[in-house]
């Protein structure tokens, strides 16, 4: 199985973080092996990292990605956990998006972050988003 990222992307305020939680949330309730790295904030949508094992493989997501150090930073120690999949946000211009080049070994996979403007929609479309990377973890295992 080569390494593969998946890579959230979309504009700032878009609800990435939000649907990163959401499959966490998701993978948590499936009852698989995980953990959390690093103090979560209270009532805040970004979580520094999260690893869990599903089918004996690890899959290790982080919602920061406003930042390329930040990625880079994340997805290393994602990579020092020996992660198979990694999953991240990152902005859909800008600096964010020379993360790849860090990662030449892996096999990269951009995901659209889906967007409307009304919230009570946004909230559907996150978990259908949430649903498409957990159903793209499942065919990549």
């Amino acid at each position: 199985m080569r390494k593969s990222i998946i890579v959230l992307q979309g504009i700032s305020c878009s609800g990435k973080s939000s649907t990163l939680r959401i499959l966490r949330n998701k993978l948590e309730k499936k009852k698989y092996f995980y953990l959390i790295h690093g103090k979560e904030k209270k009532n805040c949508k970004e979580f520094r990292l999260f690893v869990v094992a599903i089918e004996g493989k690890l899959i290790g997501i982080t919602s920061y990605g406003d930042k390329l150090e930040i990625i880079k930073e994340y997805l290393k120690i994602l990579e020092n956990f020996n992660c198979n999949i990694l999953i991240c946000a990152c902005r859909s211009r800008g600096e964010t998006l020379d993360f790849p080049k860090y990662f030449s070994s892996y096999r990269i996979e951009f995901v659209k972050k889906r967007i409307i403007d009304i919230v009570s929609k946004q909230n559907k479309l996150n978990n259908s988003d949430a649903n498409k990377i957990y159903k793209r973890i499942k065919e990549i295992l």
